[in-house]
């Protein structure tokens, strides 16, 4: 066949039309091929859905198998405190095993306070300084471990792991400083000793001085910080107990002086009623001997208080409210009054002082010193830096008042007083009360002592 002739035919061949059969047989052909790879997509997403349920169910069941482990309210497993397992208890069975199981502190450790320098040795345990452990803060962490992380997966890993290799926690010590506290302060009971001031007695017209006494003081803050320094070592040890010495205030030498009458007074009583003497002679006993150390204040009322009858006090003629009425230890401010010019004469310092509200018999203007319960006192402070001694006594119709002590001015002082009328009403007078100081005669000094109104009406 020519090459002609070839061409022809094919060209003959691919324009001739289908039959009606070929074309049916095309048709199915497509068809089924369509269906095969439909059927080949769905079964290649039933494979995919199918796997992706498997790894949800999975990632489920291990969910679920992770929060049946972790979702409990016990402590997770193997998780012990000072070696007693409480793993799957509950925190508070878990405190209760611990208590009942492990002693709360070794009793066996002690500390020893002592004072070699008088022998002094006294031993606390621990629990009795107040030591424990903090089973509490241990099973707390006991509970936390594996809950801390937000991870569910590292958390069960972490469950999981020590489930098999077990977690091991020691619980902490806690101190009681209150009852550390305690402790020092029975030691300070034990060592701590006032010291004792010598003092003056004055007894039947004699003075006697007596022997004074060093004391001790432990310093309480530093011992209980030497204890809570020495607890965390958990060791038994000694604590050497800082104590300080204490010397008096006044010792027998303080009083080693030649002591003299440096200011007194006499007071005429004259023809008073049996109850103000009675008064008279129960003030004046109560101040008899009385000392005035150094720089102590002298209060009067304290002095004669109590003023009632169990005291010996009776009731006698005094102005209250400037009105004269029968009062419970009425007159005793005559001796209050002779005690206030013995102190001047002294030059003692006048701390308080007040003036009746009329003029009294025995005494002028300016001169008197009242008291009245806790309103008003004669209150007294030694300024002569040496000891101070009161004699008072009734002597022949006179309260008779002297203070001894060492005379701190030169022998050449002398002094003068005198009131001076200051101001005039109808219904008062008022006196200032001055004190003139001489040096071997000569005048040195003018001082304004006080100033005093009363009542003219």
């Amino acid at each position: 066949m020519s090459k002609l002739e070839e061409d022809i035919e094919t060209v003959g061949r691919v324009k001739r039309p289908l039959t009606s059969a070929q074309k049916k047989q095309r048709g199915t052909v497509i068809i089924c091929s369509a269906a095969l790879v439909l059927l080949a997509l769905m079964i290649a997403v039933f494979i995919i859905l199918k796997e992706e349920l498997a790894e949800r169910m999975a990632a489920e069941r291990e969910e679920a198998e992770i929060k049946a482990v972790l979702d409990v309210d016990t402590i997770y497993s193997n998780v012990y405190v000072n070696d007693v397992n409480i793993g799957g208890l509950t925190k508070e069975q878990a405190l209760e095993t611990l208590e009942s199981q492990i002693s709360s502190v070794p009793t066996e450790l002690t500390i020893t306070f002592r004072c070699d320098n008088f022998g002094y040795s006294r031993e606390f345990t621990f629990k009795d300084l107040g030591v424990s452990y903090d089973f509490e803060g241990a099973v707390n962490e006991a509970y936390n471990f594996g809950r801390e992380n937000s991870d569910l997966k590292q958390r069960y890993a972490e469950v999981m792991e020590n489930k098999d290799r077990g977690k091991y926690l020691d619980s902490e010590w806690i101190y009681d400083n209150t009852k550390i506290e305690e402790c020092v302060q029975l030691i300070c009971d034990d060592i701590d000793v006032e010291p004792v001031n010598s003092e003056y007695l004055y007894e039947d017209g004699v003075i006697t001085v007596t022997d004074s006494s060093s004391g001790r003081k432990v310093d309480k803050d530093r011992t209980v910080e030497m204890t809570m320094e020495l607890l965390p070592i958990k060791r038994s040890a000694d604590v050497m107990v800082p104590v300080e010495q204490l010397a008096p205030e006044f010792t027998r030498e303080d009083f080693e002086f030649t002591s003299t009458t440096i200011g007194s007074y006499s007071s005429n009583y004259g023809g008073g009623t049996s109850s103000r003497v009675t008064n008279l002679s129960v003030a004046a006993s109560k101040l008899n001997g009385q000392t005035i150390l150094p720089g102590e204040t002298f209060s009067t009322n304290d002095c004669f208080s109590p003023y009632d009858e169990a005291s010996g006090y009776a009731y006698a003629g005094a102005y209250v409210n400037g009105e004269l009425v029968e009062d419970i230890g009425g007159g005793v401010c005559q001796v209050s009054s002779a005690l206030y010019n013995a102190a001047l004469m002294a030059e003692l310092e006048i701390t308080e002082r007040y003036n009746h509200s009329k003029k009294v018999g025995y005494m002028d203007y300016g001169y008197d010193a009242t008291l009245a319960g806790d309103v008003k006192d004669l209150k007294i402070t030694n300024n002569t830096g040496y000891p101070l001694i009161i004699k008072a006594s009734l002597e022949n119709g006179a309260v008779v008042i002297s203070i001894d002590g060492y005379e701190v001015h030169d022998s050449g002082r002398t002094l003068e007083f005198y009131n001076e009328l200051t101001d005039s009403t109808s219904t008062s007078v008022t006196y200032a009360l001055y004190k003139k100081v001489y040096e071997n005669g000569e005048l040195v000094d003018t001082v304004k002592i006080n100033t005093s109104t009363y009542k003219t009406s």
